[in-house]
């Protein structure tokens, strides 16, 4: 069987010369149109550099790949019936991974196809269904017909599927996919994917990645291992957000209970203290137990670089750190913590949520951080302290929407303690919110944007995902 890395390899290279100007006839408000000004725009912001060109510009590029591609409908028809045997978390990872490979080669390729010759020859129109037929011609001069068949999507048009020289990308795809997992395993699919889009021994700056969650390990239960077990197969950061061993965080808890899970990943954790953690005197066993990772035990904050992000761990302890209100240590810290880090990219973590629907509620003691943060443009806060999983949209200190320059909140407490139940209307700006899932968060933090990813413990059904920019 011909290896998959030389089946994709040939299969993008054809398409990939692709659409890169031109000639011709695009018709008004038509797929046409809209395929050919997003193609315009890649090649305006790459030119013939390809992977060379600025991180900046490759982002956008493939934010306008996004725009053009519908990944979730070729990665499902690509995977073909074992589509149906995959958890959300592994149907979101398998797009995930499917979109990242075709955008690679396609950035890597855009400079080999002539694009002054590049030719439209028009659209045939189906109600809202459409096939754009093209001519494209390589620099040897080499005639490449490509047919891109796309679906409309509200004012959008959105590429399902690539047919090259009278052959569909899809239908190759799924056939060298389904062989692969029916001869080894889908494991191994997976595996091979990710070699592709990153091969093992490299290293770029766009794969910074953050995982995590709150409210952890307990004696009584084995909810953490679980969550434990997502870890395992994660590389990365991981970030835990408070009230690591319950109940009291006492230094047999820790060993006890927190260690035997989430401890084996103790070498990469970067954590913040939780309210159960300070039920030991000045939170003893938590200091104790990470050292010097978890910053100076009389503050419990500190700050760190990942690439180009600046991410900044916090003490929502208000009372045990000194304070957190205007003009309290930690919140002058933070100010000129994040004046010495101008970065374009801000993350920052602690226990207390400033906005929850949970039985706790939102904490105003930490509305003064928020506030440093926010007129600092930062992006992303992460929270547990509610034994619940919601996300909200952007917004001001305050409370109020704020899409061009708010900041995300992620409550992540779902470690494995005990789960709490939503028992009113949510809470201003909410946008997701589960309540009966174990699971960890994972951010992949680029260099302009992220990506986040709520995966669920094996059996578990629930899933959260999206993208973001940084301002």
């Amino acid at each position: 069987m011909v290896t998959m890395r030389r089946v994709l390899a040939s299969l993008l290279a054809a398409i990939l010369l692709g659409p890169i100007g031109g000639s011709s006839v695009a018709l008004a408000n038509g797929a046409t149109e809209y395929i050919r000004a997003r193609i315009e725009r890649i090649y305006d912001l790459l030119g013939s550099s390809g992977p060379a060109a600025p991180a900046e510009r490759q982002a956008a590029a493939r934010g306008t790949l996004d725009e053009m591609f519908d990944w979730t409908e070729m990665g499902t028809r690509s995977l073909g019936p074992y589509w149906q045997e995959r958890t959300p978390a592994e149907r979101a990872e398998f797009v995930q991974l499917f979109a990242a490979l075709f955008q690679r080669t396609y950035l890597s390729r855009i400079g080999l196809a002539d694009r002054e010759r590049f030719q439209y020859l028009g659209e045939t129109r189906d109600g809202d269904s459409a096939i754009v037929k093209t001519v494209v011609v390589t620099r040897k001069g080499r005639q490449i017909p490509v047919d891109y068949v796309a679906r409309r999507a509200g004012d959008q048009w959105r590429v399902h599927d690539l047919s090259v020289g009278g052959t569909s990308l899809v239908n190759n795809y799924r056939a060298q996919f389904t062989t692969l997992v029916a001869r080894s395993s889908y494991g191994d699919l997976v595996r091979k994917m990710r070699e592709l889009v990153e091969p093992p021994g490299t290293f770029r700056e766009t794969d910074f990645v953050l995982v995590g969650a709150g409210d952890i390990a307990s004696c009584t239960g084995d909810d953490d291992e679980a969550t434990a077990r997502l870890l395992d197969a994660i590389d990365g950061v991981v970030v835990t957000l408070g009230d690591h061993a319950y109940e009291a965080g006492t230094p047999i808890e820790f060993e006890a209970c927190y260690e035997p899970s989430w401890g084996r990943h103790k070498s990469r954790t970067r954590p913040v203290p939780g309210n159960h953690d300070y039920l030991t005197p000045a939170a003893a066993g938590y200091f104790g137990y990470f050292g010097g990772r978890a910053g100076d035990p009389g503050q419990g904050y500190y700050s760190y670089n990942l690439g180009s992000w600046h991410i900044v761990a916090l003490n929502s302890n208000c009372s045990d750190a000194g304070g957190c209100g205007p003009g309290s240590a930690q919140e002058r810290w933070l100010r000129a913590d994040l004046a010495a880090h101008p970065s374009l990219c801000t993350l920052a973590y602690w226990h207390h949520p400033r906005f929850s629907s949970g039985p706790h509620g939102g904490e105003d003691a930490v509305e003064a951080l928020w506030q440093a943060l926010y007129e600092h443009t930062a992006e992303v806060v992460l929270a547990g302290h509610d034994h619940v999983y919601e996300r909200f949209a952007p917004q001001t200190p305050g409370g109020e929407a704020d899409p061009a320059a708010g900041i995300r909140q992620f409550i992540v407490g779902v470690g494995g303690g005990s789960r709490h139940r939503f028992d009113g209307p949510p809470a201003a700006n909410s946008e997701v919110r589960n309540d009966d899932t174990f699971g960890v968060l994972k951010l992949t933090l680029r260099p302009t944007s992220y990506e986040w990813q709520f995966l669920p413990v094996a059996g578990g059904t629930f899933a959260d995902s999206g993208t973001g920019r940084c301002r």
